[in-house]
């Protein structure tokens, strides 16, 4: 592996700026990690992590609690529209029967009419 140490500071920099881009505070965890075994190669001469950039833990807690409040409320709308679907299915399912039943009971009053026309016709011959 090849070792810049004259870019290190903009990287660690331009990376800190990303991680503030993104949602993931553990990022900057993997950035100190990453340093502090690149900063262990016997040549490399690179300065202390911390002197370059330094964790911004307002950032970090306040990322992190945003974070949690998305998810929970994402969990909620996926809740809510998983039980909105079921109760559609529920209805769509209850709308069919409904059909089916009104279509046997048309033609069960349909059966009752031709018998009953049967019937007065059977009468009235005798």
């Amino acid at each position: 592996m090849t070792i810049c140490p004259s870019i290190a500071v903009d990287a660690v920099q331009l990376c800190v700026q990303y991680i503030h881009q993104s949602r993931d505070p553990s990022l900057y965890q993997t950035l100190l990690q990453t340093y502090e075994q690149v900063a262990s190669y016997p040549d490399a001469s690179l300065p202390n992590v911390m002197d370059l950039a330094q964790l911004d833990t307002k950032w970090a807690d306040e990322t992190m609690t945003k974070n949690q409040a998305d998810r929970v409320k994402l969990e909620v709308e996926l809740k809510t529209y998983s039980n909105n679907m079921i109760k559609e299915s529920i209805r769509v399912s209850l709308s069919g029967l409904y059909e089916i039943m009104m279509f046997m009971l048309n033609r069960w009053h349909i059966a009752i009419w031709v018998i009953s026309i049967a019937a007065q016709a059977i009468t009235v011959r005798h």
